[in-house]
Protein backbone atom coordinates (compact mmCIF):
# COMPACT_ATOMS: atom_id res chain seq x y z
CA UNK A 1 0.00 0.00 0.00
CA UNK A 2 1.40 3.68 -0.76
CA UNK A 3 1.87 5.51 2.38
CA UNK A 4 0.29 8.88 2.69
CA UNK A 5 3.83 10.55 3.17
CA UNK A 6 5.55 9.28 -0.34
CA UNK A 7 1.88 9.85 -1.79
CA UNK A 8 2.23 13.58 -0.54
CA UNK A 9 5.55 13.71 -1.90
CA UNK A 10 4.86 12.35 -5.58
CA UNK A 11 2.34 14.74 -5.83
CA UNK A 12 4.10 17.92 -4.67
CA UNK A 13 7.47 16.98 -6.83
CA UNK A 14 4.81 16.76 -9.61
CA UNK A 15 4.77 20.05 -12.13
CA UNK A 16 1.27 20.57 -13.62
CA UNK A 17 0.78 19.88 -17.50
CA UNK A 18 -1.51 19.90 -19.94
CA UNK A 19 -3.24 16.68 -20.19
CA UNK A 20 -2.16 14.03 -22.65
CA UNK A 21 0.82 14.29 -24.94
CA UNK A 22 0.26 17.35 -27.00
CA UNK A 23 2.97 18.18 -29.53
CA UNK A 24 4.25 21.66 -28.36
CA UNK A 25 5.11 24.92 -29.91
CA UNK A 26 5.85 28.18 -30.08
CA UNK A 27 5.20 31.17 -32.50
CA UNK A 28 6.28 34.82 -32.59
CA UNK A 29 4.55 37.59 -32.86
CA UNK A 30 6.99 40.27 -34.36
CA UNK A 31 6.84 44.12 -34.72
CA UNK A 32 8.27 46.07 -37.01
CA UNK A 33 8.44 50.25 -36.74
CA UNK A 34 7.52 51.24 -40.64
CA UNK A 35 7.25 55.15 -41.16
CA UNK A 36 6.81 56.02 -37.92
CA UNK A 37 3.92 53.29 -37.09
CA UNK A 38 4.20 49.77 -35.59
CA UNK A 39 3.54 46.82 -37.92
CA UNK A 40 3.05 43.17 -37.59
CA UNK A 41 4.48 41.15 -39.45
CA UNK A 42 2.89 38.03 -40.72
CA UNK A 43 4.11 35.12 -43.23
CA UNK A 44 2.27 33.34 -46.11
CA UNK A 45 3.16 29.37 -45.76
CA UNK A 46 5.11 27.57 -48.47
CA UNK A 47 3.44 26.01 -50.88
CA UNK A 48 4.59 22.77 -50.38
CA UNK A 49 4.62 22.30 -46.74
CA UNK A 50 1.55 21.40 -44.40
CA UNK A 51 -1.69 24.30 -44.55
CA UNK A 52 0.19 25.36 -47.62
CA UNK A 53 -0.67 29.59 -48.42
CA UNK A 54 -1.60 30.03 -44.48
CA UNK A 55 -0.99 33.00 -43.28
CA UNK A 56 0.68 32.37 -40.32
CA UNK A 57 3.77 33.73 -37.90
CA UNK A 58 7.13 32.40 -37.46
CA UNK A 59 7.57 29.70 -35.30
CA UNK A 60 7.11 25.70 -34.93
CA UNK A 61 7.93 23.11 -32.44
CA UNK A 62 9.63 22.75 -29.40
CA UNK A 63 12.68 20.68 -29.61
CA UNK A 64 13.69 18.30 -26.61
CA UNK A 65 16.22 20.14 -24.64
CA UNK A 66 15.43 23.73 -25.60
CA UNK A 67 13.00 26.79 -24.24
CA UNK A 68 9.95 27.87 -25.56
CA UNK A 69 11.60 31.07 -26.31
CA UNK A 70 15.10 29.39 -27.66
CA UNK A 71 12.72 27.77 -30.19
CA UNK A 72 10.87 30.74 -31.39
CA UNK A 73 13.88 32.24 -31.72
CA UNK A 74 15.77 29.85 -33.79
CA UNK A 75 12.35 28.91 -36.14
CA UNK A 76 12.16 32.56 -36.79
CA UNK A 77 15.69 32.63 -38.06
CA UNK A 78 15.12 29.20 -39.85
CA UNK A 79 11.95 30.62 -41.30
CA UNK A 80 13.04 34.56 -42.31
CA UNK A 81 16.76 34.14 -42.18
CA UNK A 82 16.58 36.88 -38.93
CA UNK A 83 19.35 36.83 -36.75
CA UNK A 84 18.94 36.41 -32.82
CA UNK A 85 20.25 39.69 -32.25
CA UNK A 86 17.33 41.76 -34.37
CA UNK A 87 15.09 40.17 -32.27
CA UNK A 88 14.12 41.73 -28.53
CA UNK A 89 11.78 39.43 -27.13
CA UNK A 90 9.65 42.00 -24.74
CA UNK A 91 7.14 39.03 -23.08
CA UNK A 92 4.61 36.06 -23.70
CA UNK A 93 1.09 36.12 -24.43
CA UNK A 94 -1.85 33.66 -23.47
CA UNK A 95 -1.66 30.42 -25.06
CA UNK A 96 -3.49 27.92 -27.23
CA UNK A 97 -3.97 24.55 -25.72
CA UNK A 98 -5.94 21.11 -27.01
CA UNK A 99 -5.40 17.83 -26.68
CA UNK A 100 -3.49 17.40 -29.67
CA UNK A 101 -0.97 21.11 -29.15
CA UNK A 102 -0.02 23.52 -27.16
CA UNK A 103 1.18 26.75 -28.70
CA UNK A 104 3.12 29.45 -26.86
CA UNK A 105 3.20 33.04 -28.31
CA UNK A 106 5.79 35.37 -27.80
CA UNK A 107 5.61 39.03 -28.61
CA UNK A 108 8.98 40.40 -30.17
CA UNK A 109 10.03 43.70 -31.74
CA UNK A 110 12.68 43.55 -34.91
CA UNK A 111 15.75 45.80 -34.03
CA UNK A 112 17.91 47.34 -36.52
CA UNK A 113 16.85 45.79 -39.51
CA UNK A 114 13.53 45.60 -42.08
CA UNK A 115 11.58 43.13 -43.97
CA UNK A 116 13.34 43.79 -47.00
CA UNK A 117 16.23 42.28 -45.69
CA UNK A 118 15.12 38.86 -44.33
CA UNK A 119 16.25 35.46 -46.26
CA UNK A 120 13.12 33.65 -46.56
CA UNK A 121 13.37 29.78 -46.62
CA UNK A 122 11.31 29.11 -49.90
CA UNK A 123 10.90 25.60 -48.69
CA UNK A 124 8.40 27.11 -45.52
CA UNK A 125 7.39 30.29 -46.54
CA UNK A 126 6.43 32.05 -49.72
CA UNK A 127 6.24 35.58 -48.65
CA UNK A 128 5.96 38.14 -45.85
CA UNK A 129 3.89 41.32 -45.39
CA UNK A 130 2.90 43.38 -42.89
CA UNK A 131 -0.71 44.84 -41.22
CA UNK A 132 -0.23 48.44 -39.23
CA UNK A 133 -1.17 47.69 -35.24
CA UNK A 134 -3.53 50.77 -35.33
CA UNK A 135 -5.58 48.36 -38.14
CA UNK A 136 -6.12 45.76 -35.37
CA UNK A 137 -6.67 48.50 -32.68
CA UNK A 138 -9.66 49.60 -34.75
CA UNK A 139 -11.10 46.97 -36.27
CA UNK A 140 -12.67 43.72 -34.41
CA UNK A 141 -12.39 39.87 -35.88
CA UNK A 142 -15.22 38.22 -36.85
CA UNK A 143 -16.64 35.03 -35.11
CA UNK A 144 -17.90 32.06 -36.92
CA UNK A 145 -18.97 28.76 -35.85
CA UNK A 146 -17.49 25.58 -37.01
CA UNK A 147 -20.00 23.02 -36.36
CA UNK A 148 -18.77 19.37 -35.28
CA UNK A 149 -20.75 16.48 -34.69
CA UNK A 150 -20.03 12.93 -33.34
CA UNK A 151 -19.65 10.31 -36.02
CA UNK A 152 -21.83 7.35 -35.42
CA UNK A 153 -19.18 5.29 -37.94
CA UNK A 154 -16.05 6.26 -36.15
CA UNK A 155 -14.33 3.60 -34.45
CA UNK A 156 -15.65 4.63 -30.98
CA UNK A 157 -17.66 2.83 -28.58
CA UNK A 158 -20.77 5.12 -28.64
CA UNK A 159 -22.47 1.86 -26.99
CA UNK A 160 -21.11 2.59 -23.76
CA UNK A 161 -22.05 5.73 -23.05
CA UNK A 162 -25.56 7.06 -22.35
CA UNK A 163 -27.52 7.82 -25.28
CA UNK A 164 -24.42 6.72 -27.29
CA UNK A 165 -23.69 9.17 -30.52
CA UNK A 166 -26.40 11.11 -29.50
CA UNK A 167 -25.08 12.05 -25.89
CA UNK A 168 -24.46 15.83 -26.02
CA UNK A 169 -20.69 15.94 -26.57
CA UNK A 170 -18.89 19.13 -24.56
CA UNK A 171 -17.59 21.03 -27.62
CA UNK A 172 -20.25 20.57 -30.08
CA UNK A 173 -18.78 23.66 -32.18
CA UNK A 174 -15.68 25.79 -32.00
CA UNK A 175 -15.70 29.38 -32.23
CA UNK A 176 -13.33 31.06 -35.20
CA UNK A 177 -12.04 34.29 -35.71
CA UNK A 178 -11.43 35.90 -39.31
CA UNK A 179 -10.01 39.54 -39.69
CA UNK A 180 -10.89 41.12 -42.97
CA UNK A 181 -7.49 42.65 -43.80
CA UNK A 182 -6.80 46.42 -45.29
CA UNK A 183 -7.46 47.57 -48.76
CA UNK A 184 -4.75 45.75 -50.40
CA UNK A 185 -4.11 42.73 -48.63
CA UNK A 186 -7.45 40.94 -49.90
CA UNK A 187 -5.65 38.35 -51.36
CA UNK A 188 -4.90 37.11 -47.51
CA UNK A 189 -7.00 35.49 -44.98
CA UNK A 190 -5.90 36.08 -41.03
CA UNK A 191 -7.89 33.82 -39.58
CA UNK A 192 -7.57 30.50 -36.78
CA UNK A 193 -4.75 30.26 -34.22
CA UNK A 194 -3.18 33.25 -35.67
CA UNK A 195 -5.77 35.64 -35.82
CA UNK A 196 -6.83 34.51 -32.18
CA UNK A 197 -3.44 35.36 -31.05
CA UNK A 198 -3.76 39.02 -32.92
CA UNK A 199 -7.24 39.46 -30.72
CA UNK A 200 -5.48 38.14 -27.42
CA UNK A 201 -2.56 40.60 -28.20
CA UNK A 202 -5.12 43.32 -28.96
CA UNK A 203 -7.05 42.67 -25.90
CA UNK A 204 -4.23 43.15 -23.94
CA UNK A 205 -2.96 46.32 -24.97
CA UNK A 206 -6.23 47.67 -25.03
CA UNK A 207 -6.22 46.65 -21.50
CA UNK A 208 -3.40 48.05 -20.45
CA UNK A 209 -4.17 51.54 -22.49
CA UNK A 210 -7.32 51.90 -20.20
CA UNK A 211 -5.77 51.25 -17.01
CA UNK A 212 -3.64 53.87 -17.71
CA UNK A 213 -6.20 56.26 -18.58
CA UNK A 214 -7.95 55.28 -15.62
CA UNK A 215 -4.79 56.50 -13.28
CA UNK A 216 -4.57 59.86 -14.94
Amino acid sequence: MLKEDKLIKIIKNHSADVLGNPRKAAVLLLLTMIEGEWHIIFEERGKTIRQPGETSFPGGGIEIGESKEEAVIRETYEELGIEPKHIEIIGEIDYSASENHVVYCFVGILKNINIEQFQLDPNEVSSVYTVPLNYFLDHEPEYFDMPLKADQNANFPFHLINNGVKYPFYVLKRKVLFYRLPKGLEKYTLWGFTASFVNNFIDILKSGIELDLNKE
